[in-house]
């Protein structure tokens, strides 16, 4: 892949370029001066000498790119000079403009905020992935709603939120030098309370390869098939967006699918937000799928069938069950091969979250 890689010379930028062209990846990187071009050009990268504030260079850079890593921040400006919502607007114009020039394309776009922002919106447990933050906290939370709505608009959008301490000996500017560094000018390192606060922690060359994972592995949409109900009615599988759908693909003759069917009947009444599919892939079709699940205690699950194996065959799904778990709108993001307790007290909460019902 081409990809164009912004705060290329950076601490987490440059190991995320070298990781990349290791890879195979051929890589152009943002560099806004001719000793950060040097840094780009010795990983292996072209250089590509502009700034966050040259949108229409951002926009065809991202165009002629399969797909954006977007880490650059104007720290300068946020930290040195004061200006934190003049750099939170220059980041907001810049991934607006990459983000435009990949609309429609499918192409994967990785934005970065960080955990942090997490920290107003979620209160008496630990954060997660799968939670959302909240206006009025944090302000990068706009950069994840853009990338959120570009998700809906043909972009294969994806948000790395990285930890308040990215360490490794690149690491000079950011929390553990600077906690260091007043431990050492007040020779004691302090704590706030009882020291119960908790943040996350990553080394820069793990957050460098997630990120180039983030970019090979963004989200695809799932492909529009189709397939029918126990009367022959054709769906279209477009037609459930707007909500998370469970595709679990099943046969008769299937012993783990047979066994995993109340789980998933369980998961639909107790997680109403996410609508659970149980899609029979049964050579036979005079196979009567509705009376085989109410047989099985799975009575409340709508029979749905693909006699073609076209969502096999789309799916990649070579042993059953596999189960296809697909977001509002209509990314696949994740699947998994084998039989689960879907119905658990621990997966009907996660869904309950996700889902917020």
């Amino acid at each position: 892949m081409r990809v164009f890689v912004t705060g290329a010379s950076g601490h987490i930028g440059l190991p995320v370029v070298r990781d990349l062209v290791a890879a195979g990846h051929r890589v152009v990187g943002l560099a806004r001066s001719d000793a950060s071009a040097d840094k780009v050009s010795s990983a292996g990268a072209e250089a590509l000498r502009t700034t966050l504030d040259d949108l229409e260079g951002l926009r065809a850079a991202a165009a002629a790119a399969d797909g954006v890593i977007h880490l650059a921040f104007k720290h300068d400006l946020a930290l040195v000079k004061g200006d934190f919502a003049g750099a939170l607007q220059a980041d907001l114009r810049a991934v607006e403009a990459m983000g435009e020039a990949l609309v429609g394309t499918n192409k994967p776009f990785v934005n970065t905020t960080g955990t942090a922002l997490l920290a107003h919106s979620i209160r008496g447990r630990a954060a997660t992935e799968d939670d959302e933050a909240q206006e009025g906290g944090n302000p990068r939370v706009a950069s994840e709603r853009l990338s959120a709505a570009f998700a809906s608009r043909g972009v294969r959008a994806t948000v790395m939120r990285l930890s308040p301490t990215v360490h490794s000996s690149l690491d000079l500017h950011g929390f553990i030098p600077m906690l260091i560094a007043a431990a050492r000018k007040n020779g004691f390192a302090a704590y706030v309370g009882e020291g119960t606060t908790r943040w996350p922690a990553v080394h820069t060359l793990d957050a460098a390869h997630l990120y180039r994972l983030a970019l090979e592995k963004a989200p695809k949409t799932a492909p529009n098939v189709q397939f029918t109900d126990a009367k022959g009615t054709r769906y279209a599988l477009d037609a459930f967006r707007g909500r998370y759908v469970l595709l679990n693909l099943w046969a008769t003759w299937c012993g783990p699918c047979v066994n995993e069917l109340p789980s998933l009947a369980r998961l639909s009444r107790f997680a109403p937000g996410v609508r659970v599919m149980a899609i029979d892939t049964a050579d036979l079709a005079t196979v009567d799928a509705a009376g085989f699940l109410k047989e099985h205690n799975a009575g409340n699950l709508a029979a749905y069938r693909d006699s073609d194996k076209v969502m096999m065959k789309t799916f990649g799904a070579y042993a059953l069950p596999m189960t296809v778990l697909i977001d509002p709108q209509g990314k696949v993001i994740a699947k998994a091969a084998g039989p689960a307790d879907w119905g658990s007290p621990e997966a009907v909460a996660y869904f309950k979250r996700i889902t917020g019902t």
